[in-house]
Order: C-alpha cells, then structure tokens, then sequence
C-alpha cells in the first residue's frame, strides 16, 4: 500500500532509501543540487554496498561542475540526459518515492513538496509499470557519463528450447491483439516483456503482474496460462531429414527427440518444415508429424 510524504519524510526515506540499497539506486530530476549528507551516503554505497547500478537522470538544466565532480568520483556511476524530463523519482530495487520535489537542496529546504512511497512487494503491479518507465527512459535519454549499461534481457537465441516455444506462444496472443484491434489502439507487448516472460521460472498471474503493466495484464493474463498450458502439448527435438519420395501416400520426417530417441513420423504437404536440420516443437499424433514452431528467428 502506498505511504503518503511530507517534505520532512521525502528526505528522511530518500535517504533510508539510498541506505538500503543492496542492487541499484536510479534517481531522477529535472535539477541537481545535492546536500552533502546525500552525497556521502551514495558514495558509501558505491564504494562498499557492491551495488549494480548507481544511475542518474538529469533534464531541465545542465548539472553544474560541483556536482560533475563529485558525481564522477562514484564508482559504477552512469549519468543520462532527457532534456523534457521533469520527473522526480527516486528508488532501489524494492522502494520508490514519486514526488514533487527535486533532487536540489533549495526544494528540500524552502519548498511545500508531497510524495509517495510504494513498495516492489505491496505494489507489485505499480512498482512494474514504474520501472517500466524508467527502463523507457533510460533507453531514450543522451548517455553523458559512465559505462553504458549492458542489457541482462537474454536475446531470442539464448533462450533454452521451451523458453523459444512460450514465446511463439506468447507472441500469437499478440498477433491476435492486433487484429482484434485493427482500426483502434492495440495493447501490445514490447520484445523485452516478451523474453521476460519468456524466460520466467514460473509463469502464473503473480508473476505475470510483476512483469506487465497492470493495462497489460488484463489483456494478456488468462491468455498467457492457457498458452503455457498449451505448450505441454508439444514435442520438442531436431527435424533431421525429410523424406518426400517415400513409396508411401505422405512425406517422411525423421525426427529425433531430445531424449535422442528416433522417430519417423508421417506428414502433410502443406505441413511439412521448410528446411531439414532444424530445432522444433512439435505436436504428435500417434506417428503424425502436426502443428510446429521453428525454434528460430
């Protein structure tokens, strides 16, 4: 449940905030103006918490040197630009305060300034939809300092076999979104939350919620577990040769299965994989060779 700021209490849980960071530390203004005691504490953090990512995003005004400098000095430190930014958030990997005051001593100290605190466990849903954002706007502001942050989202081809078949799964309901929607504004999933999803342990309607915007969710959640449960339908392995002059009415498929098992499975024309030596899921009647999803690009 989100918990209502004063000016007194955004200062008090920006700095318990920073303080309790075991991942990352992401804050966001238009203006920068530190106090020192602020200061301290991030530099505290990044020299021992072994944090992953301490990063800053600036827009209204160009940082001043005194801040360049000490900004700088912290280790792992990435500083972004988005010149229309005039968001004020500031968060770990478990709490974010969204607030109207800026990260600049002055606000802090003479301003009439509110907020919120929201919690990655008792608001999970908005906790997503708030990095969500902040993902969309690291991805778009001007990289100014720092090393550039490498993606942990895993590519198309990285993911394990049934990983590569929930997201030809996942991406049909997709498909049927847009067509549903043709002539008004589809919902639609980014690449990102589609490996997300994809590549999730456990794919039920709480961790779904944690992945999507709350939006999102309605739209793709009862689909996305009907699709899971679907995908316990199919076979996954290498389709090795494909025998069209058989001697018999259909085509053969010589498929082996990841097990290394071996098995020659008949098929339709108008079924049949477009190249031999590729990885498949694949549904089998009895010795039919049925529905397939090429586990590729």
């Amino acid at each position: 449940m989100a918990l209502f700021l004063s000016k007194k209490f955004i200062s008090v849980q920006l700095e318990q905030l920073i303080k309790e960071a075991k991942k990352k530390i992401v804050l966001v203004s238009p203006y920068f103006q530190t106090s020192e005691s602020l200061r301290e504490w991030i530099r505290t953090k990044s020299e021992y918490g072994k944090l992953e990512e301490i990063t800053i995003i600036y827009g209204k005004e160009d940082l001043k040197k005194s801040e360049l400098d000490w900004m700088k000095s912290i280790k792992n430190l990435t500083i972004l630009e988005k010149k229309n930014n005039h968001a004020k958030c500031y968060l770990n990997e478990q709490r974010a305060i969204i607030c109207s005051m800026n990260l600049y001593e002055y606000s802090e100290i003479n301003n009439i300034e509110m907020g919120i605190l929201i919690t990655k466990k008792e608001d999970p849903v908005a906790f997503r939809s708030l990095m969500d954002e902040i993902n969309h706007l690291k991805l778009h502001s001007t990289h100014k300092w720092g090393e550039k942050a490498k993606s942990t989202t895993k590519t198309f081809e990285e993911l394990l076999p049934t990983q590569k078949l929930y997201y030809k799964l996942i991406n049909e309901l997709v498909g049927y979104e847009l067509n549903r929607k043709k002539n008004e504004n589809p919902i639609l999933l980014t690449k990102e939350e589609l490996l997300s999803l994809a590549s999730c342990e456990t794919l039920n309607s709480r961790t779904i919620s944690e992945l999507l915007s709350k939006e999102k969710v309605e739209v793709y959640c009862e689909g996305i577990i009907k699709k899971m449960n679907y995908a316990q339908r199919f076979t996954l392995g290498k389709v090795q040769r494909i025998i069209r002059d058989s001697g018999g009415s259909y085509p053969i498929i010589i498929f082996k299965l990841q097990s290394g098992e071996v098995l020659e499975l008949n098929c339709t024309e108008n079924n049949l994989p477009s190249n031999e030596n590729i990885q498949v899921a694949v549904r089998i009647n009895e010795a039919w060779f049925n529905q397939y999803y090429t586990l590729s690009n």
